[in-house]
């Protein structure tokens, strides 16, 4: 296999997987309207502005292709990644503007003070819970004086409801198997996990709970689906808001949030915080 397509294949296989979620793993319509408002309101009578994307998610960058005026910077620590969501942007062209960073969010080389936004979509969820306060740090030295941080955050939040894994099951099997009740699944069924205690949320873990009810033939499917589906040594650092909320209050001021649609399971536990820089 030639060099170039041998370095293509992992970002081709990714885009690929990426084509097949769906919200909540990926921002609904509901949340891109979310943010573009938060975005508005931080650039106001702005001429020019800079906006940072931890990550690549392609709907924000396709969001932020709407706005001429702003000057868009990426970083991810995997290139493959940003070439992957670049693949699923319906505005691709204007992937040329950004300005591209293959960096470690926390060590990043970008200047201080420069972005009026930054932008993440479930992001602090990929780092260990210890290093949550320094990517929360990060983005704020990031930004200017009265910058803001727009970014779709789950948690465990008061007013969320406890759910268990076996309810979510029942729940299920009555569902017509269509790819929008898969992901509403797993996703939840990952949520409401039993190993939050110790602030993490794995696919092992989901699928080992799974496992357990792979009698009944159209959780199998799921079972299998699922292992095919998704990547099973990854791991995600549960929040709960009440306990590690300090993490953000120490850098910045929850000014609005915005809930995930009424009709999605991520409706328990999920908003678009805009989060104003202390």
């Amino acid at each position: 296999m030639p060099n170039k397509e041998k370095f293509a294949q992992p970002w081709k296989k990714w885009a690929r997987d990426w084509k097949k979620l769906t919200h909540p793993s990926r921002p609904c319509q509901k949340n891109i309207r979310d943010y573009t408002r938060f975005l508005k309101e931080a650039i106001k009578g702005k001429k020019e502005a800079r906006a940072l994307v931890f990550g690549a998610t392609p709907e924000i960058r396709d969001m932020l292709a709407q706005f001429p005026q702003i000057e868009v910077t990426v970083v991810d620590i995997n290139i493959e990644m940003i070439l992957a969501m670049t693949e699923l942007m319906k505005h691709k062209d204007k992937a040329n503007e950004e300005a591209w960073l293959r960096s470690d969010w926390l060590r990043d080389p970008l200047k201080n003070n420069y972005y009026d936004v930054a932008f993440g979509d479930y992001i602090f969820e990929n780092l260990p819970h210890k290093k949550q306060p320094l990517l929360f740090k990060r983005a704020h030295d990031l930004l200017k004086k009265n910058g803001y941080f727009i970014t779709r955050f789950y948690a465990d939040y008061p007013e969320s409801k406890t759910r268990d894994f076996e309810g979510l099951v029942l729940d299920y099997i009555k569902q017509r198997p269509t790819a929008q009740n898969f992901e509403n699944f797993w996703s939840a069924g990952l949520f409401y996990s039993n190993a939050r205690k110790e602030h993490i949320l794995g696919v092992n873990i989901f699928l080992e709970e799974l496992k357990k009810y792979t009698k009944h033939p159209k959780i199998k499917m799921v079972y299998q689906k699922a292992s095919e589906l998704l990547p099973k040594d990854k791991e995600w650092t549960y929040f709960n808001w009440q306990r590690d909320k300090w993490m953000l209050e120490k850098y910045f001021i929850l000014e609005k949030k915005a809930a995930e649609p009424k009709k999605s399971t991520a409706y328990n536990w999920g908003y678009v915080l805009k989060l104003k820089r202390r």
